[in-house]
């Protein structure tokens, strides 16, 4: 084989291999991909996974029926609530971290600025308040429209309530437990200011979420990453994951100028609102499940 040959092969070996290695690699992108998409699913599922002795009828017979096999136990609504609460407050402490660290990105996919500065000089934003209460969202909105300056951003007003911070989600388990009835406030970043009232959320099973009008939600945010539940499965409640759900019902709130040369201060501003209706598909155990969820729009409540 003469040297022009032995070249000619050997460009042809190395455009071989670019080819494979480029068809391949959609491949690899697209596996990963679909894997990514269930991730929550996957994690969720596998905190309750079925007991070595157990025959695949009974582990899904049981599921069906609420049983939690990790714990060994069914548990109270009233006791997955708790448990779910917990969970659920992960989204707000991830709001948090975010925007300590200047990583908020809104819609359209720029950065917000200034929110590691604003959390770094604030004693009351970028966190999380626990409040021992019997007020409603509607007592909370009430309270804000007849003077905004009765605010969660107010150490004064979070005083009077005898709010408490809650730095972990670990610390809301231990209130919780102090406390049949309260309210909690998310202060976050420019328009992640949340209340949920002592009326905000509940257990729900699944014959009444089939009554509710609603959307699913998959999409990525500030809060999680896209996610969905693999179209295989016909029944989530054969994996011990919707027999359940967790209702969340509060609203987000800001503070607008209504008539700057009012006399008295509290009428230059005024509050206004967006509610939340969520529902978040439960495990048997009291865990979320972070995405999808179903979620209402103002229009269906």
């Amino acid at each position: 084989m003469n040297k022009a040959v032995k070249i000619f092969t050997g460009v042809l070996l190395l455009c071989a291999t670019g080819l494979i290695a480029y068809y391949n690699f959609p491949v690899y992108e697209q596996h990963k991909t679909e894997k990514e998409k269930y991730h929550y699913w996957n994690e969720l599922v596998a905190k309750n996974p079925k007991p070595e002795n157990v025959s695949e009828e009974e582990f899904i017979a049981k599921n069906k029926s609420g049983f939690c096999w990790r714990d060994k136990k069914y548990y109270s609504e009233k006791e997955l609530k708790d448990k779910a609460m917990v969970h659920f407050t992960e989204t707000f402490f991830h709001y948090i971290k975010l925007a300590k660290e200047e990583k908020l990105v809104r819609d359209g996919g720029d950065i917000v600025q200034e929110s590691a500065y604003y959390c770094k000089k604030s004693d009351t934003g970028c966190r999380l308040w626990f409040v021992p209460t019997t007020k409603t969202n509607q007592d909370f909105k009430n309270i804000l429209l007849n003077d905004y300056r009765d605010s969660p951003y107010y150490m004064e007003y979070l005083r009077g309530l005898y709010a408490r911070e809650i730095p972990m989600s670990d610390t809301l388990a231990d209130y919780i437990n102090l406390y049949d009835s309260y309210a909690i406030f998310h202060n976050g970043f420019e328009d992640q200011r949340i209340i949920l009232g002592a009326d905000c959320c509940s257990v729900l099973k699944e014959k009444d979420i089939r009554k509710i009008p609603k959307g699913i939600i998959y999409g990525a945010e500030n809060y999680s990453d896209e996610s969905e539940i693999p179209p295989s499965i016909q029944d989530v409640t054969e994996y011990g994951i919707g027999v359940y759900y967790l209702s969340v019902n509060g609203f987000y709130y800001n503070i607008a100028q209504k008539d700057y040369y009012a006399e008295r201060e509290q009428d230059r501003y005024q509050a206004r609102f967006h509610d939340i209706r969520d529902f978040y598909f439960l495990s048997n155990c009291g865990e979320l499940l972070f995405k999808p969820y179903y979620a209402q729009s103002a229009n269906d409540f």
